[in-house]
């Protein structure tokens, strides 16, 4: 048995019998303690975010806008992942795969609202009036040892190390355009690496320019998808829901699913398009310049409840135009939706992949290297550097099944050690 095969069967085992079960057990554990928290900030979504809007920096605190990290938050959570990654789960289990990322989603915002309030409240502030802060700092703090933050912070060196979307991204601009696929690798790496070695600062305005052309093309061309087709929607709907607990027979190129594999697929892909609990959101969020951590823990709830918008979107086109029945390859199930509906619609996906993938990718390098830094303030950066660079390159060469599987086995740790710190702190958070 090779590594990667191992590494996949603990993935099945883990995100089956430990994961999921552990994930929504936690979120309704959450709920039940905050009378469902989650319910009445979503209730008053237009309030929270007009805050935002209003929000005025204060003299003599350092760190970056709230809005302004908003946008490096989805940046880092709304890409690929909602589009061809969610896509895939559900051509893997079936209608009932949207059901359990909306229940994974919801739940979640609580772990969501934890690990950026104690994120916050654990931070350290720099010699420049910035920040560091995040999951690193928290581990190390619920377990009293140094060691479990840099264990951690070892663990998002290699997930910040977005090997997957980084092939998706390659991938999709040689296929598409007529351009060498070695120049199209390190051109896209050139600009990866220009972006990430700015820091969080360069981050956040880079994704307050490009987030927002995304969603706003993207979910224009869904609902467009979707409205033609709403006679369907009752019948599909009611398919979702019988399926996320039945699993879902054979049909047309679909294989069929059981009830497990469905709930995995749900709840996982959940976990990876939204950072719940794995740890990248709380080290953009520990920047803001918002010094009270529940307005910025807020809106990080907020980010989830977009980046579960954007996935629904995307399963919901699929279902709607019936290709995950046709044994359309994985990474095309959108690509192949739209382009039924609309005529240059593979130039049009091959942009929106761009702008979506190139924004996660140079999220999460960004967040590797602050992870590298955190384990050694002086080599960090450099050793980080000859392993992630080079294994951007030798991925774009390999089936995506190998870097999907090396980010399920560490998100399936990162979720672990974060829920865990999380419940030994859980009296220290104020909901």
């Amino acid at each position: 048995m090779t590594l990667v095969e191992w590494l996949n069967n603990a993935n099945v085992f883990y995100w089956e019998y430990i994961g999921v079960p552990f994930l929504i057990a936690f979120g309704s554990w959450l709920t039940y303690l905050t009378k469902g928290f989650q319910f009445r900030v979503l209730r008053h979504i237009f309030t929270q975010v007009k805050t935002f809007l209003i929000y005025t920096e204060t003299k003599g605190h350092g760190g970056i806008h709230p809005l302004k990290l908003y946008f490096a938050s989805v940046g880092g959570s709304i890409g690929i992942g909602n589009i061809v990654n969610v896509a895939a789960g559900f051509a893997i289990g079936g209608p009932g795969v949207l059901f359990w990322l909306w229940l994974a989603s919801f739940m979640g915002m609580l772990v969501k609202y934890s690990e950026i309030f104690l994120g916050i409240k654990y931070r350290i502030q720099k010699p420049d009036g910035f920040y560091n802060g995040g999951f690193m700092y928290v581990a190390q703090h619920a377990f009293k040892s140094p060691l479990f933050g840099k264990f951690a912070a070892g663990l998002m060196c290699i997930y910040g190390c977005e090997v997957y979307q980084f092939s998706v991204v390659a991938e999709t601009v040689y296929q598409t355009y007529p351009i060498n696929k070695f120049a199209a690798i390190f051109s896209l790496l050139g600009l990866t690496i220009f972006s990430a070695i700015g820091g969080i600062r360069r981050l956040a305005n880079i994704c307050s320019v490009l987030m927002p052309i995304f969603l706003l093309i993207y979910i224009v061309l869904c609902l467009y998808v979707i409205g033609i087709s709403y006679e369907k929607l009752p019948h599909l709907l009611a398919t979702v829901f019988q399926s996320a607990f039945t699993g879902h027979a054979a049909v047309g190129g679909f294989i069929g699913s059981s009830f497990l594999i469905t709930m995995k697929e749900g709840v996982s892909r959940a976990v990876y398009a939204g950072d719940i609990g794995v740890g990248y959101d709380s080290m953009i969020q520990s920047e803001t310049s918002a010094q009270d951590p529940r307005m910025q823990a807020k809106f990080s709830m907020i980010s989830l409840f977009s980046n579960t918008f954007i996935c629904s979107l995307s399963i919901l086109v699929v279902l709607c135009s019936g290709v995950w029945t046709t044994g359309c390859p994985h990474n095309f199930l959108v690509t192949e939706t739209f382009h039924m509906h609309f005529r240059y619609a593979k130039d049009f996906m091959a942009v929106l992949l761009f702008l979506a993938g190139f924004t996660t990718i140079i999220s999460f390098l960004t967040i590797g290297y602050k992870s590298a830094t955190f384990i050694s303030e002086r080599w960090g950066k450099i050793v980080y550097s000859f392993y992630a660079l080079p294994a951007l390159i030798v991925f774009s060469f390999c089936d995506n099944s190998t870097p999907q599987t090396i980010m399920a086995f560490c998100s399936g740790l990162l979720l672990f050690i974060n829920m865990f710190s999380i419940i030994k702190l859980h009296r220290e958070i104020a909901f």
